[in-house]
């Protein structure tokens, strides 16, 4: 968490509610992204934070005028976090742009994987064309 008082998800929603409130432009206050490991890597505490912390700068919200929080979720083979950015600076600069966020995504998470000494965060799907075989099978024909 940064910038966030302590509390539940609620209570943070409300407060990341309220700085979003001083841009009247920014429609979609929250960015949310998930970071995912592979199955079987072990990644610590410290790690996942560190990546996080990395991504948020990497996207263009430093920790330090964003607020952030992050939630490890446990309910997969895999470790991942979720992201929650409010776009909306604390110090009432310009909002954070996530219209090519999902172009960016790739280069981010392979540098933060390399900085980091990890194996390579997987990559999100990036056409329906990589599901499964039968299904585009169907599609096509």
């Amino acid at each position: 968490m940064s910038n966030v008082i302590p509390g539940s998800p609620v209570e943070m929603a409300q407060e990341m509610k309220g700085t979003a409130s001083r841009s009247r432009k920014v429609q979609k206050p929250v960015w949310h992204t998930v970071l995912s490991w592979k199955e079987g890597e072990e990644v610590s505490q410290a790690q996942k934070v560190a990546a996080a912390q990395r991504y948020c700068e990497l996207i263009g919200a430093p920790i330090a005028r964003h607020q952030v929080v992050v939630y490890e979720h446990r309910d997969k083979k895999h470790a991942h976090v979720h992201i929650y950015i409010n776009r909306v600076p604390i110090d009432g600069g310009p909002a954070l742009r996530t219209d090519n966020n999902f172009y960016r995504q790739p280069a981010i998470t392979k540098q933060i994987s390399q900085e980091l000494g990890m194996q390579p965060i997987p990559e999100r799907r990036r056409s329906i064309k990589d599901l499964d075989p039968k299904k585009q099978a169907v599609r096509q024909g």
